[in-house]
């Protein structure tokens, strides 16, 4: 079945003798909102535009001059909330919280490095990064 194919069908509203007609999707602020209540589609743009600001800080996030601190700060205020505006609109599924978990964690990993683990460098674990960030979750 196709993304269209679960679409309903738009009905067009009469109120007294006005006529506005139905839509299939709309964009409110900055997210397509569709009939069918499901997000995938935009949540996907905005994870894009995520790894966009993300590769364009790129360089400052891997400097081994700046802060941990500060690359933190650069994450939470031009980055993140490439991802995170409209989520007052979404209704997340899992799979979508996994796919929004999975960029945090990625730019969290390039933040804080990998780490020496008996003698071995590892990237650092899930549960690890979330003791760093004190259970504070994109999500």
């Amino acid at each position: 079945m196709t993304a269209a194919g679960n679409m309903r069908k738009p009905h067009n509203l009469r109120i007294g003798n006005k006529e506005f007609e139905g839509a299939s999707e709309f964009k409110y602020l900055g997210n397509i909102i569709e009939n069918n209540n499901r997000n995938g589609r935009c949540i996907k743009e905005r994870i894009q535009t995520g790894n966009k600001a993300h590769y364009a800080n790129l360089q400052t996030l891997n400097s081994k001059i700046i802060s941990r601190r500060s690359k933190l700060q650069i994450y939470k205020i031009p980055i993140r909330p490439v991802v995170t505006y409209g989520t007052e609109t979404w209704t997340l599924t899992a799979a979508e919280e996994n796919a929004l978990s999975r960029f945090d964690r990625k730019v969290l990993r390039t933040i804080y490095g990998p780490v020496v683990n008996t003698g071995v460098w590892r990237i650092r674990y899930n549960n690890g990064l979330c003791e760093l960030m004190a259970g504070e979750d994109i999500v």
